[in-house]
């Protein structure tokens, strides 16, 4: 739990792309970018405020259950060296992966492995098979996978495919909010309560408000009967609420696909000044050469400061490494639209929020990145020990 376990960690990777490889599987691994819409600030601050929970439970009541969740802080970038070793494909997406991943599982006409429910809702050629469902300890390996087609079949929604993506509009996702609509609720509770009279077996004794909202969406023909009913029942800002996310559902999941060589080539990542990001820069990062964690600093001039494990309630923890952070920034200036870059810490108390300046670093003489770009690995570590 206190972050030194690297080996250990390694050992595990390899051997789970060891198995894969071995039942004649060649991975190809996504990894979630900047988000430089911003789209999901909320729910990483959320996530990150829960992380930090997680660990001070832990560490006071010596609960290894809540620590099973957390990592050591350098577990990504291990797990990146991990795949360069052994050969691994992988890129790393310009924000959130989940789209990115499943239109190059479209594109190469494969499965995608996750822990993330949003892919039973993709339009998924080759399906989805949840990580807990992939039993990799025994060759060759077997799974469970799901199928959007066979999804919609079980909960009903076969006769008209659109209506899947009303399951995120009520529900939110982590682009989305959850529709809260007291109505919209009583009316789940009524349409439940009519179809056990009409005789459906509805498990009473294990109450599932998801399987219940399941069931709800299934009795509509189509998306227009649902929201002409909504709006009689639940009045005006249900019905809103639900269609306009409705309509980001359906351009989120209903994807087409893109190969590998494509993502490399993307250009959405724009600078924070609105400087020309260089190709080579680009191209580096695409391939796990410059930290994601670089990256946002250079697009959003934020840096969104990690969790330390070891004193996740005290910000002096963060604060050793400020210095070395300031240098950072001075290295990435050519691209930042402030001589400050925002950093949010985040503990046990509510998140942080400084202003960092690098400006009393400038006599160090650093080079700017374009120039480190350039330079050999003995010269990059003479500046990191300078």
């Amino acid at each position: 739990m206190h972050g030194g376990q690297y080996g250990e960690l390694r050992d595990h990777f390899i051997r789970f792309f060891s198995r894969l490889r071995d039942s004649g599987i060649d991975p190809i691994v996504i990894f979630d970018g900047v988000d430089y819409n911003q789209e999901k600030n909320a729910t990483k601050l959320h996530r990150k405020k829960e992380k930090v929970k997680n660990i001070f439970k832990a560490m006071l009541n010596h609960d290894e259950r809540l620590s099973d969740s957390v990592l050591p802080i350098l577990t990504g970038i291990v797990f990146c060296e991990t795949l360069k070793e052994l050969g691994v494909e992988f890129i790393f997406a310009d924000g959130d992966a989940d789209q990115d991943t499943a239109q190059i599982a479209n594109h190469y006409n494969c499965p995608v492995i996750a822990n993330d429910s949003d892919y039973f809702i993709f339009n998924l050629k080759a399906g989805y098979i949840p990580l807990d469902c992939l039993d990799w300890d025994q060759q060759p390996v077997e799974a469970k996978l799901y199928e959007r087609d066979q999804f919609a079949y079980k909960f009903y929604f076969d006769h008209n495919p659109d209506l899947i993506y009303l399951i995120p509009a009520i529900m939110g996702n982590d682009f989305m909010k959850k529709v809260e609509s007291p109505s919209l609720k009583r009316d789940i509770e009524a349409t439940k309560q009519r179809a056990i009279k009409k005789g459906t077996r509805i498990n009473e004794k294990r109450k599932d408000d998801k399987i219940e909202m399941l069931y709800y969406i299934s009795i509509f023909n189509t998306v227009t009967d649902f929201t002409m009913h909504l709006s009689k029942t639940c009045g005006d800002d249900a019905t809103s609420a639900i269609s306009k996310n409705y309509k980001k559902a359906k351009e989120m999941y209903d994807i087409g696909e893109i190969s590998m060589a494509d993502l490399v080539e993307s250009k959405n990542l724009k600078t924070a000044n609105g400087t020309l990001l260089l190709d080579i820069i680009r191209q580096q990062y695409r391939k796990g050469f410059i930290a994601t964690s670089v990256m946002v600093i250079i697009v959003l001039n934020k840096y969104l400061v990690p969790v330390m494990v070891d004193s996740p309630h005290n910000y002096t923890a963060t604060r050793i490494g400020k210095h070395i952070r300031k240098c950072i920034y001075m290295i990435l200036s050519p691209y930042l639209s402030e001589s400050e870059v925002t950093e949010t810490t985040t503990t046990n108390e509510e998140p942080l929020e400084e202003r960092v300046s690098w400006t009393d670093v400038s006599h160090l003489n650093l080079p700017y990145i374009d120039d480190m770009i350039d330079l050999n690995k003995d010269e990059r570590i003479d500046f990191l020990f300078k």
